[in-house]
């Protein structure tokens, strides 16, 4: 029995990485341009 219970949990855990990961793909372009923003108003030009 506690075999299969550990089997669900990887799998439920590997499923929960997946969405992260899917997720995380779809925010980066506007994490990327929040950052380069940032830079830009505080530091100055990114691309200098």
């Amino acid at each position: 029995m506690n075999s299969v219970l550990a089997l669900l949990n990887k799998d439920s855990l590997a499923e929960d990485f997946q969405f992260d990961y899917v997720a995380l793909s779809y925010l980066k372009p506007h994490l990327i341009a929040a950052i380069n923003s940032i830079f830009e108003n505080f530091i100055g030009n990114a691309d200098a």
